[in-house]
């Protein structure tokens, strides 16, 4: 079986475009000086691929290239889909379904990644369940301290005397949170 579409109009909005990334390197210098948005980037480096101009070995095949998007597609479909649930009489918006937590060693440590890896199986529960309730827990203690370390770290490069002030209000803003869900 062979699956084809006429990718004409990518072609033409290519030779339109001012930007022929050549790598992914490329690619995410325009999004940074260019504001060149993702979908149109994923074009010009798909397009410049079947072309031969790009020839990186970071951007994937064509069949890969739409699994990959739809895949994308799809979890970003999941992930906006919100469920609005009463908590000690306010109405709070949470996330409808939850996905599968990376494991390591059989141990569940955090959410997948937000690009859909293709090899993994992916499980989705729903936000009123015991298992959402573990993996909010580990995405908590895994991911999101990951996050918040590597902000701080930007902070302490670039302005370390605000690092503090900072930790300050982060906590603030939990504790108030905490207080609002109890």
């Amino acid at each position: 079986m062979q699956i084809s579409y006429d990718a004409t109009d990518w072609k033409q909005q290519y030779d339109s475009s001012p930007a022929h990334p050549t790598s992914m390197d490329d690619a995410i210098d325009l999004m940074r000086e260019s504001n060149v948005k993702p979908g149109e980037l994923a074009m010009l480096l798909i397009v410049g691929r079947e072309l031969g101009i790009v020839k990186d070995p970071n951007v994937p095949t064509s069949k890969i290239s739409t699994l990959t998007g739809m895949a994308k597609a799809v979890s970003d479909y999941r992930t906006r889909q919100t469920a609005r649930v009463t908590i000690n009489g306010k109405q709070v918006d949470v996330p409808r379904f939850v996905s599968t937590v990376t494991v390591e060693d059989g141990e569940e440590v955090g959410y997948q990644s937000t690009v859909p890896n293709l090899d993994r199986d992916v499980t989705v529960v729903d936000y009123n369940s015991s298992a959402a309730a573990d993996r909010a827990i580990a995405y908590l203690m895994t991911n999101l301290t990951g996050h918040i370390r590597q902000r701080l770290a930007l902070i302490a490069i670039n302005r370390p005397k605000e690092v503090g002030k900072v930790v300050k209000q982060l906590k603030a803003a939990i504790d108030e949170i905490a207080a609002e869900l109890k």
